[in-house]
Formats: structure tokens, sequence, C-alpha cells
């Protein structure tokens, strides 16, 4: 099993020895619904350090090694066509790949620069940090694509990225994004998959739905940021169109699968450990245990982000790209049909790891209007409870509970167990916490150790 480290931890335990604590350490409503705001602080990214504790089960294995996103090869690794549009995966005639991809990727699958009287090759030189629009072709099939140089010296278009595609639904080109979004997906299931779009504009020829994500551009003005837009003809779908356009200024911004063509679209090898992660098969009657379902779909903690991604959360924010080992970070959020959950990450490992690499610790679920206002039945709990539960199906479930009143109008029920850390005391592995007010219900479910 693996575990938090734990001298921090006892030292906190002790100095609270030495005080009078009226209710359990854990963050509450307040008095009114600003706390559950995007500025409350478990939204500010803020990330905590626990120094090695000595315990012997903290010993990890290694995580295996991933292609170096800047050698400018292609990566052998198979591909897999992510749920998050943050990963900018997308799948072009059957292959799967991710910006920003390698120009010899495209070229390795018959693609080639359109020319005009010989006014473009792939030999053309780009300034540093320079960009432009082309089009390539592929027999009769034609995209639009934006090359750029991300390096710091210039190269000729066959050694530089793609940060941008567009194609058109004229029939000769499959082309699909995140969840397998294709050609056939209608705007409305474009919006439930995805959630609420930075843009939706309509006017008398088209809908043009657009999303931005946390990935800044930085190449240009043109693209200011990672994005992915949908077009719907409202006269003939020959016209509809996907683009995706991710442009970072250094490739070592770009995260998952940078640079390469076969990108991983999130954690799909990741930190060895995660792949032991099993969700429940059923949601269990004891209110003590941390697992609990979310629209349809069980989870229990720890688990991972894949398996949030997976059925079709979205990472709207992100409170760290990395983690070193022994230490958390709170704040990231996830997104899907308007409704938003929090979670807290943390590294198991020994050695620093990208954020969607580490293990999901806490997991901050609310039927609050700040986040989505989430229907009753769209989260349930052990017991039969679920965001509706009145304060009389509370107390008569979570009666093993300890119950604190932070004021008339909120009640806090807290569970904790320890684990042993080889010294006098424990601290804390599981806590699960029911903050009931006029704001609306929160319940927080939280692991601090590696159970599989």
């Amino acid at each position: 099993m693996r575990k938090r480290s734990g001298i921090t931890g006892i030292f906190i335990m002790l100095s609270a020895l030495m005080v009078s604590i009226s209710y359990p350490t854990v963050p509450v409503f307040g008095a009114s619904e600003g706390i559950l705001s995007d500025t409350a602080d478990k939204g500010d990214g803020s990330v905590s350090k626990e120094k090695t504790g000595g315990i012997s089960e903290y010993n990890k294995k290694q995580p295996e090694k991933s292609a170096n996103s800047n050698s400018g090869k292609t990566n052998k690794k198979e591909a897999v066509l992510s749920n998050s549009l943050d990963d900018y995966t997308y799948e072009l005639d059957g292959a799967v790949m991710q910006l920003p991809t390698d120009y010899e990727a495209f070229k390795s699958l018959g693609w080639s620069l359109k020319s005009e009287s010989n006014s473009h090759s792939e030999d053309d030189l780009f300034n540093a940090q320079d960009w432009n629009h082309f089009i390539m072709t592929k027999g009769d099939a034609t995209i639009f694509v934006d090359i750029y140089n991300p390096s710091e010296d210039a190269r000729p278009v066959k050694e530089c990225k793609i940060g941008r595609i567009k194609v058109n639904n004229d029939g000769k080109t499959s082309f699909k994004v995140a969840g397998g979004i294709g050609f056939d997906a209608s705007a409305d299931e474009v919006l439930k998959k995805f959630g609420t779009p930075a843009e939706n504009n309509t006017d008398a020829d088209s809908q043009k739905i657009r999303y931005k994500t946390q990935r800044p551009g930085g190449i240009s003005d043109y693209i200011e940021e990672g994005s992915t837009k949908f077009v719907f003809s409202l006269k003939d779908s020959f016209y509809n169109s996907i683009e995706i356009g991710y442009m970072p200024k250094k490739i070592e911004e770009a995260g998952v699968g940078s640079g390469n063509s076969g990108g991983s679209g999130g954690s799909s090898e990741g930190t060895s450990y995660l792949n032991a992660y099993k969700a429940p098969t059923e949601l269990s009657k004891n209110p003590g245990d941390p697992m609990f379902k979310l629209d349809g779909k069980l989870y229990q903690v720890p688990c991972t982000l894949k398996a949030f991604l997976d059925n079709g959360w979205v990472v709207s924010k992100k409170a760290k790209d990395t983690l070193a080992p022994d230490t958390s970070a709170s704040g990231t959020e996830l997104k899907k049909g308007g409704y938003t959950i929090l979670l807290k990450f943390y590294n198991f490992d020994t050695k620093e790891a990208k954020l969607e690499d580490c293990a999901v610790i806490s997991v901050e679920l609310s039927n609050a209007k700040s986040r989505g206002s989430m229907p009753n039945n769209y989260a349930e709990f052990p017991g039969g409870l679920n965001l509706g539960s009145s304060k009389e199906s509370l107390d008569k479930v979570l009666a093993s509970f300890s119950v604190s009143q932070g004021n008339s109008k909120m009640t806090q029920y807290s569970f904790t167990t320890k684990y042993d850390t080889g010294t006098s005391m424990g601290l804390t592995d599981i806590s699960i916490t029911y903050m009931l007010s006029d704001v609306g219900l929160q319940v927080i479910f939280e692991r601090n150790t590696w159970p599989y």
C-alpha cells in the first residue's frame, strides 16, 4: 500500500494536542455561496509539500520512461484518442495523432503541401517562432493547416510542427476529435459531450461552437490559446467543418505527447501503479466507504484522472502541470454538461510526474449554483444518499459520523480513519465530509493511501 509521507502530518498532530479544537479541520461552506466560487480555497491551485517520513512501504517502482517530446522523431507508442479536448488528440483518416504534430507525420500518411507555380516547398525556411497558413492535399482530398517553427533557429518546413488543422465535411477525409466526435455528430451532441463552450453563435448561415482551454497558444496573436471549433451549416452539411489549434511557443509547454504524432492523449501509459485502479462494481451501503456514483458511473478514491475523462469529463482548470514526489495540489476543475467537480491530486511516486500521471485522492461534489446546480440524483452516495438528501436522512444514515454545527444554517458530518505510520500516532487515511447549508449539499471523499 502506498502512503503519504508522515513526518509533517505527525508534527501537526502533536501541535494540535496543545490547542482546543471545536470542529474537525475540514473546509466548510461559510455564510454565503461565495466560498464555492471560482476563487474558493479549493480552486487556488495551492500546493502542499510534505517531507518524506521514512515509511519503508513508500519505496515505489519507478515510472516507465516515455518518448522524448523534443526529439523531433515520430513517437512509436500506440496512440489513443482522448475524451478531453485539452489533450488535442485527433484522428485523421484512421491515424490518431496529437497537436502539435510533426510535419513528417503528415507526410508519412501521404499528405503534401499544395504548391501553385512552385511557390511552396517543404524545404522553405521558417524563421524562429514563425508560422503560416498552408493547404495540404492527398489525392483529391484537401485540408487546411497552420505550420509553425517553435525552435530558436530557422528550420525548413519539413522540420516544423503542424499546430492547427481544419477539415471540411466534403466526404473525402475522415476526421474526429476527442471522444470520437466527427462529422456525424450534431451541434446538440457536441454540447452534450463537452458542456458549455466559450462561444456559441448562430447567424443566418451557420452555428459556430468554440471551446477554449487552459493551454496557451503563445506563438502569435492569431492563436492566443488552444481551441476546438465546430461549424454547422444551417443550409448544407457539406459546409460543416471541424478545426483544432494548439501552437505552444515552446514544445516543452505542450504537455502530454507534445510534438509527436502518436501522443497518448492523457495517461494511457502514465505511471505504472495507476494501472492497478479498479472502479467499484456496485455502490456500497456503508457510508464510511469512499465511493460514489456520478452520472451513472461508479468511482472510488483514490482513482485516476483517466477514469473521469473516459466518462466524458473535461479538464477546465489545472492546478499544476506537474507535481514533485510527496506533494499534493488542490483546485483542478472538471466539467461535463455544465456541472463542475473539484479534484485534489497526490504524487505517490519517487519522481516528478505530470498531473495526469498522479493519483486523484480527493473529489468534491456539490449541487450549489456555482457548481452548475447539479441535479440530486446526478451524484449518489453509500447508504442511499444523494445530493438532495434531507437533514433527517443525513442524520439517520450518518449516525456514526461526528456532527458539528457551524451556524444555524450549516451542519457538518465528518468521518475519518487512520493508517499506521510506525509511531504511536496514525495519519488520516479516509476522510469523508458532508456539509449541508442553505447553499446546498457539499460532499468530499478523500483517501491518502493507494490501496490497490
